[in-house]
């Protein structure tokens, strides 16, 4: 399980490198198998710490992944023994703080999801 988060945290670190330079279409192509094979392991959410789950809801967002997000945001808020929605406002405020637009973006998205949800 540690290669599996140090591989995460690479690939990562990759993915934001490209996306500052605009360049991800180079860096898929050059990691395309490593890619998938991350994307579809499970990862024990367990034993990372919430610096790392952050940085994996900002990975999900700028994928556009709203399942992962949500089972990151329900870890988050169970760690915290607080609600999802008080959850999604704290990331909501530490995007903003960041200037991070993508997860920003999921954050609202989760936000109207919660509300269609609960009003149905």
């Amino acid at each position: 399980m540690i290669e599996a988060e140090i591989d995460i945290t690479e690939a990562m670190e990759s993915f934001s490198k490209a996306a500052k330079s605009h360049d991800l279409s180079s860096v898929v192509r050059e990691n395309l198998d490593e890619i998938g094979r991350l994307l579809t392991m499970n990862v024990n959410l367990k034993n990372m710490s919430n610096i790392e789950l952050a940085k994996i809801f900002d990975f999900m967002s700028k994928m556009n992944n709203e399942s992962s997000a949500k089972i990151i945001v329900n870890r988050l808020a169970n760690r915290h023994h607080q609600s999802f929605e008080d959850e999604l406002r704290y990331l909501g405020r530490r995007a903003v703080r960041r200037e991070n637009y993508s997860s920003f973006n999921m954050v609202a998205k989760l936000w109207k999801d919660r509300r269609v949800k609960f009003t149905n």
